[in-house]
């Protein structure tokens, strides 16, 4: 048999919750960033590519 052990949930404090709420806009950041770049980097990648490939032939 496994025990359970009882779990009480505790309000964050003031502090706990202004730590999570800036974890939470550094990884909405990233995500922005992220999305960012890869946005302006696809396609110019790709027209290097084309670009490259008609180069050549």
């Amino acid at each position: 048999m496994v025990g359970f052990q009882e779990v009480r949930f505790q309000a964050p404090t003031i502090t706990e919750a202004e730590n999570l709420n800036q974890t939470f806009d550094k990884v909405l950041w990233w995500l922005r960033e992220c999305t960012r770049h890869a946005i302006y980097k696809i396609p110019s990648a790709l027209v290097l590519n084309l670009t490259e490939r008609e180069k050549l032939n």
